[in-house]
């Protein structure tokens, strides 16, 4: 008898386990490289008027500064040095653009991330915690003349599709691992 009443319950609460998965999880998308190439340039800009953009970092006094002092994330952005001297601002004010700069000042491209269409700030991102805003694509314009010249395809957390404006895949990040479109390990990087 307990073992007819122990299937009992397994028959009733192993659907609702599972489909209490389902609701609560769903089910995540598997990319492959094609499905991540046309996720990515539907309706892609392959120009933008990037003219009202200053021509030098604004803020370049207060960035190298806190370049020189290894402050890289504080007082409203977050500042990425690349080994040429090159560097990337982030200003939390408006986290759905990133400025690179040379090691003058003088601006270089300007990535474009389309979150969804309520996140305007790091505060307004801050808010979706524990939230999927997966999909999310970055667009990467070269300046003074707007053209692409690459665009991101950040699927998940740890992964991320990078191709050229003529669609070719520049590289597919899993994790630490970044491969080539050969499936060739390219580099690492270290993973949060």
């Amino acid at each position: 008898m307990k073992k007819i009443f122990i299937c009992i319950i397994l028959v009733i609460f192993i659907p609702c386990i599972s489909f209490a998965t389902t609701l609560k999880g769903g089910v995540e998308k598997v990319w492959t490289v094609d499905s991540a190439r046309k996720e990515v340039f539907k309706n892609a800009k392959t120009w933008v008027d990037v003219s009202h953009y200053p021509a030098t970092d604004p803020n370049f006094n207060t960035n190298k500064d806190l370049i020189d002092r290894k402050q890289f994330d504080g007082m409203g952005r977050h500042i990425i040095l690349f080994s040429t001297g090159d560097y990337s601002v982030r200003y939390y004010n408006t986290i759905a653009e990133v400025y690179t700069y040379d090691a003058n000042g003088n601006l270089l491209d300007i990535e474009y991330t389309l979150y969804p269409s309520n996140i305007y700030t790091r505060k307004d991102l801050d808010k979706y915690e524990n939230e999927v805003i997966y999909p999310l694509k970055t667009y990467k314009h070269s300046y003074p003349d707007g053209k692409i010249m690459g665009i991101i395809l950040g699927v998940s957390d740890t992964e991320a599709f990078a191709f050229l404006p003529n669609r070719e895949l520049i590289q597919h990040c899993i994790g630490d691992k970044c491969y080539d479109a050969n499936n060739n390990l390219i580099y690492t990087r270290k993973s949060e």
